[in-house]
């Protein structure tokens, strides 16, 4: 079963400005992308860590959550926290930010 996520939706999305200050800072560095994930699509380190480009769905504005980073035994899981695939909704603003950044190895 795939679903939208619930936390994404009501995740503030970077409104603050404590979080404005933070993704700017990192706009260019080497974790920006996670963070900006984490911030703005309100997803999981762990689902961060599993995610690959072809969950990236651009043309539908949406991220693929369907794996996640196991710490514990360092391997990846076919499955996320919550067990089910989900959809996290992708703002145009990190649409913006992701998109030139794809390309890169």
């Amino acid at each position: 079963m795939v679903g939208i996520r619930n936390d994404s939706a009501d995740h503030d999305r970077g409104g603050d400005a404590d979080s404005a200050k933070l993704l700017e800072h990192v706009r260019d560095d080497y974790m920006g992308p996670p963070i900006w994930l984490q911030t703005l699509a309100a997803l999981r380190i762990s689902e961060v860590q599993a995610l690959r480009w072809k969950s990236v769905l651009f043309d539908l504005d949406q991220i693929l959550i369907c794996a996640a980073y196991n710490n514990k035994t360092g391997a990846l899981q076919d499955y996320p926290k919550q067990e089910d695939w989900a959809y996290a909704p992708m703002i145009e603003r990190l649409k913006a930010y992701l998109e030139p950044r794809r390309a890169l190895p």
